[in-house]
């Protein structure tokens, strides 16, 4: 009996010195008839009784066997023990590990830009994180390099700087005073507008992110780089009351929408100092929008380059 995962699935085969290689799995095959469509039965029990004809009592072993590795190695073992008397049954089993949940504590900082509609945008700011991690491991039978992680992150927004997208103006209200920004005009009307080029702002903002990811490791040794692609959101926690930039505090009733969603990807490494305990760092990059308001005027979003160090256990 052996066994092959690819790109095209998994696939079982049987190998007797009669009948040679056969593939015992097949793709579904769907019959119509003036009855209706139904799934024809897979072919595999069959072909495992043409191959083992030889085994006395087969078909009622072949009625009870599944397409699996547990139930093909007993059958493997049945033949083996009843039809050959002289050699010993030899059987190379991976084991199969099983499913592992584990936790671990993160940190990090991220570079963000946000973007207001198509009117304001930031530079990149530095944004520091603390979290936990929930990794859940071996849940593939097949490639045991498959972890499903969600992440849970506590970070703090402060100093952005606001600038113009277009060469026209637009108005921010900030800690009581209104500023009119924009491209090419720095000056002051009276003591209530000031016209800038860019607007330092702190937002004082606390989010939560929970982005889940599948991380896909390149190697089974004690350092494993590693590939991970997923969802990111955000959940804004408060922000600075006296930012107001109208548009948004309009639609939103804040200027930075309370829920926003994206994906993620990126690339890391981990060390395995024992089979439950890693060091990991890995850089991401992760993309955000508000989906609640499809006006891309009104299209909160952000753009962020995590960098993060975690530990699990």
């Amino acid at each position: 009996m052996y066994y092959l995962n690819d790109d095209w699935g998994e696939h079982y085969f049987i190998e007797t010195e009669r009948n040679g290689m056969v593939e015992l799995s097949d793709e579904d095959r769907v019959q119509y008839t003036e009855g209706g469509t139904f799934l024809a039965p897979s072919l595999y029990k069959g072909k495992l009784i043409s191959s083992l004809s030889d085994y006395d009592g087969i078909q009622q072993k072949v009625n009870k066997t599944n397409l699996n590795h547990k139930s093909l190695i007993n059958l493997a073992k049945d033949y083996h023990n009843t039809v050959c008397d002289s050699v010993a049954c030899i059987v190379f089993e991976k084991k199969v590990q099983p499913m592992k949940l584990r936790f671990g504590a993160l940190a990090g900082f991220s570079f963000s830009s946000l973007d207001f509609g198509n009117k304001l945008i930031s530079g990149y700011t530095l944004s520091p994180y603390l979290g936990a991690v929930l990794s859940l491991r071996n849940i593939s039978v097949a490639d045991e390099r498959f972890i499903f992680q969600l992440n849970l992150i506590l970070q703090h927004f402060s100093n952005i700087t606001l600038t113009r997208k277009n060469p026209f103006y637009d108005f921010v209200m900030y800690n009581g005073e209104k500023y009119y920004i924009n491209q090419d005009r720095t000056d002051t009307i009276g003591d209530i507008v000031r016209y800038v080029k860019e607007l330092d702002v702190d937002l004082k903002m606390w989010a939560i992110r929970l982005p889940i990811t599948m991380q896909y490791s390149f190697s089974t040794g004690k350092f494993r780089p590693f590939v991970e692609i997923g969802f990111a959101n955000m959940i804004v926690l408060s922000q600075n009351p006296d930012f107001i930039y109208e548009p948004f505090f309009t639609e939103y009733g804040k200027t930075i929408p309370s829920f926003s969603l994206g994906f993620s990807g990126g690339l890391g490494c981990s060390h395995n100092f024992r089979a439950d305990r890693k060091l990991w760092i890995s850089a991401s990059y992760e993309y955000l929008f508000n989906v609640n308001n499809l006006n891309e005027m009104l299209r909160f979003k952000m753009r962020s380059f995590p960098l993060t160090i975690g530990f699990s256990l």
